[in-house]
């Protein structure tokens, strides 16, 4: 599909830090990846994977230009800018709590809740977290390297940060159909005591 481009604004756009204008050099692969998608995901997590440095954060001086490329890429392939989305939220996300990027990730965002499936931190003795339980809806999760992903407390939900990865997380798909974007696998995964990462503290509250 030919790439849809979509402006807000004629106005000068500004890099609200060095990080994010490395990033923004990888614009042009991430919208030709939305023209290659085609309802698959492979093509945008190959290039978010390649991208170089953190991801701007809205309210950071470039909110214009990603609120753009958001509706841009949509425009192009809905797939692509579901999986592209989630990845910019989380980068948002780290940069609010002072939590620095590392290249080559690629991130998903889960806080839905369930009535029969739960995720549960406990907190470790000494510190730390462990989290164990079954997470539902979460799309892409057998293919993103991490994850922020709500869990409850005794003293309610926590955002953790979370390698999906490491021993003990398990992805499985089915159960649940996404409606629009078949080829994006919404699985649920279940946790068997896995650590979250700087696992000093969650990513936030």
């Amino acid at each position: 599909m030919d790439q849809q481009p979509v402006s807000f604004s004629t106005a000068n756009q500004r890099s609200g830090s060095k990080s994010a204008e490395t990033w923004w050099s990888s614009e042009a692969a991430v919208r030709a990846a939305a023209a290659r998608c085609q309802g698959n995901p492979e093509a945008m997590l190959r290039a978010l994977q390649s991208a170089q440095g953190a991801p701007p954060a809205p309210a950071a001086g470039d909110t214009r230009r990603l609120w753009e490329l958001l509706a841009s890429v949509a425009a192009t392939d809905l797939v692509a800018a579901r999986t592209l989305e989630p990845h910019l939220d989380a980068a948002g996300i780290l940069s609010q709590a002072g939590i620095g990027w590392e290249d080559g990730t690629t991130w998903g965002v889960f806080a839905a809740q369930s009535p029969t499936a739960k995720l549960e931190a406990a907190r470790l003795p000494g510190g730390g977290w462990m989290l164990n339980g079954t997470k539902p809806w979460c799309s892409l999760a057998a293919q993103l390297s991490h994850a922020l992903v709500t869990a409850g407390t005794p003293h309610g939900d926590r955002l953790f940060m979370l390698s999906l990865r490491q021993t003990g997380v398990e992805p499985a798909t089915g159960g649940w159909v996404s409606r629009g974007w078949r080829s994006c696998p919404a699985a649920r995964w279940t946790s068997t005591l896995c650590r979250p990462n700087r696992s000093e503290k969650p990513a936030g509250t």
